[in-house]
């Protein structure tokens, strides 16, 4: 991935991550937000769960924001002692690939306190380990998977299979980067990026703060295009993004430091 952002701002360093979350780390990602229709939207969600009023899109579509992100992640003192236990690192490096449905709730308002949430329907890791976490304690719906990331051209393969899920194609702004709250369309996206994340998995319904440190950092807008080839999570063929400098709905790179707290039960 190209990473122009950090020729024009202090580095992210371990020091200046909050280690207080059970886990954190740093992220070069690239935000890719597309409409699609509201009943593709829905179809994502599991049963007790219904989009929520937003407005980025108009009357029958919805946003979906597409992360690709190359991450590190590290652990806080108690898990990374447990982890020793078991022979195991928690000091991780991997890419993935993560589809977000924001601005959902429940259809039953006795469990929308914290509403509205961000849906995760799947994340693609190229970590067994990360997948293996993500699912146990968190309940993502984390999938092993290959991914080419060289050049402008974003690939993401099946792990055993290698059939092609999706393919990328990234055209970079030639401009420098700058402060995203000077542009109006990003400070405008980022209500997106503080929602509380939901996932559903065998335990039932858990939320938790993924935490994006968007505040003062530089952005590069570019544009996008790309092909689903076989992914059940976004809409089959082309979909494309152009920039956030021309709209809202746009594209943009930004280096962050993110945390992700402890799991909380909503319902079983």
């Amino acid at each position: 991935m190209s990473n122009k952002v950090n020729q024009e701002r202090k580095p992210i360093t371990q020091n200046s991550i909050d280690e207080s979350e059970p886990l954190y780390g740093k992220c070069d990602g690239r935000f890719v937000f597309i409409s699609v229709t509201s009943a593709f939207a829905q179809s994502l969600l599991p049963k007790d769960l219904t989009l929520a009023s937003q407005d980025y899109t108009p009357a029958g579509k919805h946003p979906l924001l597409l992360m690709y992100n190359d991450t590190w992640l590290h652990s806080n003192p108690f898990l990374e002692k447990m982890a020793k236990k078991h022979n195991l690192d928690l000091d991780l490096h991997y890419n993935e690939f993560i589809v977000m449905l924001p601005y959902v709730k429940f259809k039953d308002d006795n469990y929308n306190e914290d509403a509205p949430f961000c849906f995760l329907p799947v994340l693609y890791l190229d970590s067994w380990l990360a997948v293996l976490g993500g699912r146990i304690f968190w309940e993502f719906n984390k999938k092993l998977a290959r991914f080419t990331t060289d050049g402008p051209i974003y690939e993401i393969r099946h792990e055993l299979s290698k059939n092609l899920y999706l393919t990328s194609e990234f055209t970079d702004s030639a401009e420098p980067p700058v402060l995203g709250r000077s542009l109006s369309n990003f400070e405008a996206i980022t209500p997106i990026l503080q929602l509380p994340v939901l996932e559903y998995g065998v335990i039932g319904y858990i939320t938790s703060i993924y935490k994006v440190g968007f505040e003062n950092q530089y952005i590069s807008p570019f544009n996008v295009k790309g092909t689903n080839h076989t992914s059940s999570y976004l809409p089959k063929g082309m979909f494309q993004s152009s920039s956030i400098e021309s709209n809202v709905m746009g594209s943009f790179i930004m280096q962050y430091q993110w945390s992700l707290s402890y799991a909380k039960f909503i319902k079983f």
